[in-house]
C-alpha cells in the first residue's frame, strides 16, 4: 500500500512549516512525496535537495492544476492533497494504510497553530458543520483520496481558488467521507496578516462570488493581493 503525498508551493523558501513537514516524513515506509512547484526562487531549490522527493516546477497558477498534476503523476493506491503551511500528525499515514478498505475519501481534523478564541470556533466549525454535516473539506484539512476514484473524475479540479471545495462536491455525490481523529495544524497565516475581520469578510464575500458563478481567477486575485500565497497575484 503506497501513500502519494502531493504539495503544491509557491515561495516557499521560508515556510517552516513545510520543511518541517518534509522531515517529519523522512521516517515513513512506503510513500512518495510529490512537490508541485511554481516559479520558486533559488534558495528553495537548494533546500528541497536535501530530501527524497519528486519535485516539478509547473508554470501552473492555479494551485488546483498543481495539485492535479501531482496526483496525475503519482504512484500511489491513495493520494493524501497535503496544505503547504499544514502540519499533519504523521499517525495518520499508518492509520490510513490499515484502513485503506474502510473509506474512499475524507480529511483530517483541522486545527490552527495559532491559538485564538476565533480560531478554535473556525475549527470547530470547518470540522462539524462544513465538514461532518455538509461533507466539505478544505485543503488544510488535508484531503486524501483513492487514486483509482481520482481517475475517475480526472482528479483535483482545475479552479484557481474553492478547487477543494468542488472535489468534495464531485466526490460525495458517490461516496460518504469520513473524517479521521488525526489533527492537521494549519497556519493562520492570512488572519494574521490581513486582520480577523477583514480577513472574515473576504472569505464570506469570495464565498458568496462562488455561489453565484462569478470567475474564479478573478476571486483568487482578491484573495492572493498582497500575500501572494499559492499563486502570482
Amino acid at each position: 500500500m503506497l501513500i502519494s503525498i502531493i504539495i503544491p508551493t509557491h515561495n516557499d523558501g521560508e515556510n517552516n512549516i513545510f520543511f518541517q513537514t518534509l522531515e517529519n516524513l523522512r521516517s515513513l515506509k512506503n510513500i512518495e512525496v510529490i512537490v508541485v512547484d511554481l516559479d520558486s526562487k533559488s534558495d528553495f531549490l537548494g533546500k528541497i535537495k536535501n530530501y527524497s522527493i519528486t519535485y516539478y516546477s509547473v508554470p501552473l497558477q492555479s494551485r488546483g492544476k498543481r495539485l492535479s498534476y501531482g496526483s496525475k503523476r503519482a504512484n500511489g493506491d491513495i493520494i493524501l492533497y497535503h496544505h503547504p503551511r499544514s502540519l499533519i500528525d504523521i499517525r495518520a499515514i499508518d492509520f490510513l494504510k490499515e484502513h485503506h478498505q474502510s473509506f474512499h475519501w475524507g480529511a483530517l481534523t483541522h486545527n490552527f497553530i495559532e491559538k485564538r478564541w476565533f480560531y478554535k470556533f473556525t475549527s470547530w466549525y470547518s470540522n462539524y458543520i462544513r465538514g461532518d454535516i455538509r461533507k466539505i473539506y478544505y485543503l488544510d484539512h488535508c484531503i486524501f483520496v483513492k487514486k483509482h476514484i481520482l481517475d475517475e473524475i480526472n482528479h483535483m479540479p482545475p479552479h484557481e481558488i474553492f478547487e477543494d471545495t468542488v472535489l468534495c462536491n464531485l466526490l460525495k455525490k458517490v461516496y460518504k467521507p469520513i473524517r479521521i481523529e488525526f489533527v492537521s495544524q494549519t497556519s493562520a497565516i492570512r488572519f494574521e496578516k490581513n486582520g480577523i475581520v477583514f480577513q472574515s469578510c473576504m472569505n464570506f464575500i469570495l464565498k458568496l462570488c462562488f455561489a453565484i458563478g462569478i470567475s474564479t481567477k478573478k476571486m483568487n486575485e482578491i484573495y492572493e493581493k498582497g500575500l501572494n500565497l499559492n499563486s502570482k497575484k
